[in-house]
């Protein structure tokens, strides 16, 4: 077992501000597609940033008539520990880092991506400054990078602001619900 392997065990011991955090790790790596990171040209409140992100995710989603929420993803602002729900007067340059699955992207009923040309289309799509997007790779730790479980709760980026879409979330609690009713027949 590797080092970040064991402080990720440790982490997950104590991982508070995301409480799916296991959940997502066993959402499946083959159902991610692209990862990653956006920036913007001039400061802007963490509120801002994820306004434009989910704007971005409306935008790939309409192709197949879907909306943003629709679509599972999970973003990070960094640097930024400010509630989102109230409008802050901190701005920073600060990137976005973010994952994005296949559900409504690759098996759409309009339009089809490949994972590459998802990342693209999203590359150029992103007009508030510089896009980084590639295709998911599961063995560079994407879901940790984006959690920064790796650094554990000492670390500042354990208060950055995460998002997950409102699809992914209701996929996960399905899903939970569905385990522990499989455990509840299995001992009956």
């Amino acid at each position: 077992m590797s080092l970040t392997q064991l402080n990720q065990r440790k982490a997950e011991d104590e991982f508070t501000h995301l409480p799916y955090f296991l959940a997502l790790k066993d959402y499946g790596t083959e159902k991610w597609i692209c990862f990653g990171t956006l920036t913007h040209k001039y400061p802007n409140s963490a509120t801002t940033q994820l306004e434009r992100f989910r704007t971005l995710m409306d935008t790939i989603g309409s192709l197949n008539r879907s909306f943003g929420k629709r679509l599972h993803w999970v973003v990070r602002v960094e640097g930024h520990k400010e509630d989102v729900g109230k409008r802050s007067e901190e701005e920073t340059r600060t990137p976005l880092h973010f994952l994005l699955a296949r559900h409504k992207v690759t098996d759409g009923h309009k339009h089809q991506f490949t994972p590459a040309e998802a990342c693209k289309f999203l590359e150029n799509v992103w007009e508030y400054g510089r896009a980084e997007v590639m295709p998911f790779d599961p063995s560079r730790e994407g879901l940790e990078y984006i959690l920064k479980c790796p650094a554990g709760p000492k670390s500042e980026a354990w208060e950055d602001t995460v998002e997950i879409s409102r699809s992914l979330m209701t996929y996960l609690m399905e899903k939970k619900l569905s385990e522990q009713t499989r455990l509840e027949i299995g001992r009956a």
